[in-house]
């Protein structure tokens, strides 16, 4: 009843004292998840599946147990249903403590299943069903760890995105046009879609290897090896003087 009894004055200071309280912890969220989202995920865990980057689960559980510490992967469901199209299909609930607040992410994933091959695919012609649940339960947590806990943002780009300049998109243009003309499309399209400031120095060190490759492997070229040596020099040299890029 006393709270009653203070004066609008009083009430104000509470008030304010409160508000800024709350902007105070919602700063220290935001920047713990943007210095976690910053870190450079250690590349002897990344691995590539059909031309995909993606990390390992034990590196990602790691990095999670160090920044959330109280986590646990509950309400494990298998859709059933799903068994019959060939598919494995998992959902759960990623629950975690940040910064003291408990937080709750649900999580899905699929995963093929393996079938014995030329056989038909039926149940008893499953190779080993226990492998790919495992495979969609880790595939789901580790969506979770990235989605809510911004673990390995670096590789599955959920980073902040900020767009690339004009000059940084048309010098990964040029570079593209130097590729096999069949894998053109696709970089372009990686440019426009995948491609940001954060990922930027990324995908041009990727273009200089497509285009050595491309040049090297190109049996109408006409270019020497030292010619393709002083081509793929003069990118690099205008990545170092106008983006700042190193190549050590």
């Amino acid at each position: 009843m006393s709270d009653l009894n203070l004066s609008e004055k009083q009430l104000a200071v509470i008030n304010k004292e409160s508000l800024n309280a709350i902007r105070e912890f919602e700063d220290a969220l935001r920047l713990k998840h943007k210095e976690i989202s910053q870190e450079e995920t250690n590349p002897n865990h990344v691995k590539d599946k059909a031309g995909m980057d993606y990390v390992d689960f034990p590196y990602m559980k790691n990095k999670v147990n160090e920044h959330y510490p109280v986590w646990s992967f509950r309400d494990l469901k298998i859709v059933h249903e799903m068994l019959n199209s060939g598919w494995v299909v998992v959902q759960g609930e990623l629950h975690f403590i940040d910064e003291g607040v408990p937080r709750i992410g649900a999580c899905a994933a699929a995963h093929r299943i393996a079938f014995k091959k030329g056989m038909e695919r039926t149940p008893e012609n499953i190779v080993d069903l226990g492998n790919d649940v495992k495979a969609a339960v880790t595939d789901a947590m580790k969506k979770g760890f990235n989605t809510y806990m911004n673990i390995s943002d670096d590789i599955y780009r959920h980073i902040e995105v900020v767009d690339l300049t004009e000059n940084q998109k048309q010098i990964l243009y040029d570079l593209a046009a130097e590729c096999k003309k069949e894998d053109q499309s696709k970089f372009y399209k990686y440019i426009d879609n995948q491609t940001t400031n954060s990922n930027f120095k990324s995908t041009a060190i990727r273009l200089l290897k497509a285009v050595y490759r491309a040049k090297v492997n190109d049996s109408d070229s006409e270019l020497s090896e030292s010619d393709i040596e002083s081509l793929i020099n003069e990118y690099k040299q205008q990545l170092i003087e106008e983006f700042d890029i190193s190549f050590d």
